[in-house]
């Protein structure tokens, strides 16, 4: 380390300010020592800031690869995803037009019964009016006979 540290200049101030010559070089030789072993330069601080600003972007530089490596990934999962869930609602559609279409058979089975049943009673109706037409008509043909006893025991 290369320090402006002037011990000579250093070493009369305290000379002038009442030390001896041997205390004054005393303390700039000790003062000397602990400056160069632990006090930073100029140019010691330039080349750790060099250091940490190569650091820096070297982390940088990692942190970009990793993110963009993570976007990639992260973008095949939601394509593979999209994929996955075009599947599902493709295959639930399908199965919607099946259960769909199995709906409508049933629903022609139902009908074509209902139909069947209809036309079922409406031929019973048709023999119940025959029937009924027959009941009628021998009523009056009864009411006629009886009327006509009635007439001639009454004549």
């Amino acid at each position: 380390m290369s320090n402006n540290f002037n011990a000579v200049v250093f070493a009369e101030r305290f000379e002038n300010g009442g030390f001896t010559d041997a205390q004054a070089k005393a303390l700039a030789s000790a003062l000397w020592e602990l400056v160069d072993s632990h006090l930073a330069t100029k140019s010691d601080l330039a080349a750790l800031e060099a250091r940490l600003t190569a650091a820096i972007a070297g982390c940088r530089a990692e942190f970009t690869m990793a993110i963009n490596a993570s976007r990639g990934e992260f973008t095949t999962a939601i394509n593979a995803f999209k994929v996955e869930v075009t599947m599902a609602i493709i295959a639930s559609r399908a199965e919607s037009k099946a259960d769909l279409a199995d709906v409508k058979t049933d629903l022609a089975h139902v009908k074509a019964e209902l139909l069947e049943k209809i036309n079922e009673v409406h031929l019973n109706l048709l023999k119940l009016k025959s029937e009924l037409i027959m009941w009628i008509v021998s009523l009056v043909i009864v009411q006629t006979g009886v009327t006509a006893v009635l007439f001639k025991f009454l004549h």
